[in-house]
């Protein structure tokens, strides 16, 4: 770097160091621990406002009447944002366009990093390109603050042992929070990590509150029953870890707030229901017990339930959580009163749901043809359910009618359901539907679809894939006037693409996957242009593929391009 750029690198850094002198001080630590990632990564938000909490970095007195902890982080990130402290990346398709992740540009981070080490309020160790950050490793020079940072990387040629990681954590003494994040260039390198013993010390890391171990497998493909050692843990993630159970031990962390064991299936004992203040728990749909359900009796601050499988988890327990803010559940319908008993404990006024992520598979049941009725109204008029998703069931929209409110449905997948009546023309008055996939879905009685001019007001992602009786579709103009993505798969009868969609203004990406004589309305031989192309070519970007009709034949051709050039 010259002269000249070392000055001017140092001018800037001066104007971001005024900014954040400029913060409140309850904002400080939380725009510091996002020195915690690394340079390149989108944070996922919903885990960043639970580690502030977990540290204590979150007042309780700044909590509003009906709001959580989890409201006042999100202002502290808002905050933050409006003073250009961070970047925010919006979640377009939730109801109320929450912030999905955040990032730190550049200089910006590099600022934090700086400005955290500095204050030994974080040290950051990257091991990633060969790099040894323990190299100059003294015990006058090693500074020991709260927190630790891992980023490590296995592929060819890089590789770290466990005696390094033990190394960086002993050097480090008294932590109150610890991530590890690893870099793989292939699947089998995962067998190279393994959970560091030497964080069961509880004498060395008796005030550890934040634990964040991702992507991990462990020795044995046990976890250490030594974790019940971390007594004072409040934020446990092992997400996407391989191990196969969870130690009944884990019941003895009892100021466990948040507890991530998302990923490949594991044995869940059941114990949770003792850590009353449990606030946040994430389960993977896989997860399994080795006798009768799991209970979630008596945690009464649960807030967040993910991965809920009403098959190997007690409904009832779920039905009396009173401060339950968010549920996302999968419900494999066996008997016919499984769906009204769903339904009674939506609709009802005894719960605190914002929101609700609802799968429901009809899937091997036993049920007659009439009982996998989906009772549509019901559903969609269920003002927490943003999120639906059904398998297998039969839908008779001729039969329903149009809702008198607005639904707060935002995102709907029909997966190889029975369809009777046109879903577009009950669907598109959804008021708030931002995603629609329907794949492999029997139309019934019909062979054509129909947007109406005021169809789908907020759809912005729409995908019809293996919609084998569809022969036309309609779309009027001033149908879906926010669509941005649209996917059309395997829907072999179709015979050309709506000419409506030439008002379709805001599509940004169309993905078609067809028979070659449908793609050649696009774009015929040679590239030229197809007599359905003048309908989109106002589409930034085309990709056309080739499906095959022959199983035998070779893999599908694909071609990809800009139609505005």
């Amino acid at each position: 770097m010259s002269e000249g750029s070392k000055e001017g690198y140092g001018a800037v850094l001066q104007v971001l160091a005024l900014s954040y002198d400029e913060l409140p001080y309850h904002l400080k630590p939380c725009f510091l621990h996002l020195g915690n990632f690394r340079e390149d990564e989108e944070i996922d938000v919903e885990m960043l406002y639970l580690m502030w909490i977990a540290e204590g970095m979150v007042s309780s007195d700044h909590r509003g009447t009906e709001e959580t902890l989890t409201d006042v982080a999100e202002r502290y990130l808002y905050e933050m944002a409006s003073r250009s402290m961070v970047q925010l990346n919006l979640d377009e398709f939730s109801t109320n366009t929450r912030v999905k992740s955040c990032y730190l540009h550049d200089l910006m981070r590099d600022f934090c990093a700086a400005r955290g080490k500095e204050v030994e309020f974080l040290r950051l160790l990257d091991f990633r390109g060969g790099k040894d950050p323990l190299s100059d490793f003294s015990s006058e020079n090693f500074s020991t603050p709260a927190r630790c940072s891992i980023i490590l990387e296995y592929s060819e040629g890089h590789y770290h042992n466990d005696s390094m990681i033990s190394m960086a954590l002993e050097a480090n003494g008294q932590l109150r929070s610890l991530l590890i994040s690893a870099f793989f260039s292939f699947w089998w390198y995962m067998d190279s990590i393994s959970f560091p013993q030497v964080i069961c010390d509880s004498s060395k890391f008796k005030y550890l509150r934040v634990l964040k171990i991702e992507a991990c497998a462990f020795k044995g493909s046990k976890l250490p029953s030594g974790i019940k050692n971390l007594i004072h843990l409040r934020f446990l993630s092992l997400k996407d870890s391989m191990f196969d159970k969870l130690p009944s031990s884990i019941c003895q962390l009892q100021y466990l707030q948040t507890l991530d064991i998302r990923g490949p299936s594991i044995v869940v004992p059941n114990v949770l229901w003792k850590l009353k203040r449990l606030r946040h728990l994430y389960l993977g749909f896989s997860h399994r017990t080795r006798k009768g359900k799991l209970s979630f009796f008596g945690l009464s601050k649960l807030e967040t339930l993910v991965g809920f499988v009403k098959d190997k988890d007690d409904f009832k327990d779920v039905s009396k959580l009173s401060n339950l803010r968010r549920l996302n559940s999968m419900v494999y319908i066996r008997e016919k009163n499984e769906v009204s008993e769903i339904l009674n404990y939506l609709n009802s006024k005894q719960h605190n749901l914002r929101e609700v992520q609802l799968s429901i598979s009809y899937f091997d049941s036993q049920l007659k043809e009439e009982e996998k009725i989906v009772p549509i109204k019901d559903f969609f008029t269920c003002l927490s359910l943003h999120q639906f998703s059904v398998y297998g069931g039969k839908f008779e929209f001729q039969k329903v009618e149009p809702l008198l409110f607005p639904s707060n449905l935002n995102d709907l997948s029909l997966l190889k359901c029975e369809i009777q009546g046109d879903p577009m023309d009950f669907l598109g008055k959804l008021s708030n539907l931002k995603k629609l996939i329907l794949r492999n879905v029997d139309l019934v009685d019909r062979k054509m679809l129909i947007c109406d001019a005021n169809a789908f007001p907020k759809l912005l992602s729409l995908t019809l894939d293996s919609v084998p009786k569809l022969e036309s579709w309609v779309v009027a103009k001033g149908s879906m006037p926010n669509l941005s993505d649209l996917a059309i798969s395997l829907c072999l009868k179709l015979g050309m693409i709506p000419d409506g969609l030439r008002y379709v203004t805001t599509l940004k990406k169309l993905d078609i996957w067809m028979p070659k004589k449908f793609n050649q309305r696009t774009r015929g031989p040679d590239n030229r242009e197809g007599v359905d192309y003048d309908k989109i070519s106002h589409v930034p970007l085309i990709t056309l593929e080739v499906a095959h009709l022959d199983p035998l034949s070779e893999s599908s051709d694909s071609t990809s391009f800009y139609a505005s050039s």
